[in-house]
């Protein structure tokens, strides 16, 4: 199920649009008035090597070798940079999995910041023209952050979000997400999970017809490495007509349960 969506590939040369190195503006410039063409076609350095980012950017401005510590785990990790440290690519395993822009006022306090009128314009800057399936992970006055982007892109956050102006000063990319945690679900895969869980964990109970299982609020479910993970709770009569609450887990592998933990005990054995 991994990474659902689309497209887009345009020549590089339309990268420097808006370039960290472009003129400075003053900052009492309304949004309207900054620059909003697209900055760079972020989908084409998708887990790209090495050497296919220097064939397209041409010889970084500098490189740095770095560990990259995860809730996942540690990788050894090197950034490339280029536009005068506006653009860093960060290679792990021989491939561009991040990729991290910088408005031009990373390097002039008085330069222009990136700004849009509607959130698909933020899309738009890094060559995203279809976000109908887009998810929205978090959304506060500060930051945005959205996962399964298109085909290629799983992640893209934005952490300095000024809501008030519409602007913001970085975008930050990552092609596969599996390497630094988990994959948010659609609400419309997630009413199908849910309804496959619900049907698979009425087989373990004595009276699967009185069951009671929480709204899709209370569901818990991610895209891992490993699978889907789905948690959640069911309320069902035991042996003597008391109703109980019993917590389980699945993790789902195509389709597939691979495991089901229900009241703690693994019942696929």
């Amino acid at each position: 199920m991994k990474k659902l969506i689309l497209l887009s590939i345009c020549a590089i040369t339309s990268f420097c649009l808006i370039a960290c190195s472009g003129n400075g503006a003053s900052t009492n410039q309304t949004s309207a008035s900054v620059e909003k063409k697209m900055i760079i076609d972020a989908g084409q350095f998708a887990e790209i090597s090495p050497a296919k980012l220097i064939e397209i950017m041409g010889e970084p401005e500098s490189t740095e070798s770095w560990n990259y510590d995860t809730e996942l785990g540690t990788y050894a990790t090197t950034t490339y940079t280029y536009d005068n440290g506006c653009l860093e690519f960060l290679v792990i395993d021989e491939k561009v999995l991040k990729m991290n822009i910088f408005s031009p006022r990373y390097q002039d306090s008085t330069a222009n910041s990136f700004s849009y009128e509607k959130e698909k314009d933020i899309f738009a800057l890094i060559g995203i023209t279809d976000i109908k399936d887009i998810i929205k992970i978090s959304d506060t006055n500060s930051a945005l952050r959205y996962q399964r982007i298109s085909d290629t892109i799983d992640d893209l956050w934005i952490p300095d979000l000024d809501s008030k102006n519409n602007t913001f000063d970085s975008i930050k990319i990552t092609y596969d997400q599996f390497y630094f945690g988990n994959l948010a679900i659609s609400s419309s895969d997630g009413l199908s999970i849910q309804s496959s869980a619900q049907e698979f964990v009425k087989q373990v109970l004595l009276s699967p017809s009185s069951a009671k299982f929480p709204k899709s609020s209370e569901w818990k479910m991610a895209e891992t490495k490993e699978g889907i993970i789905v948690q959640s709770y069911v309320d069902s009569p035991n042996a003597l007509g008391v109703t109980i609450r019993s917590e389980f887990q699945l993790k789902i592998q195509g389709d597939t349960v691979i495991s089901f933990i229900f009241d703690g005990k693994e019942m696929i054995q």
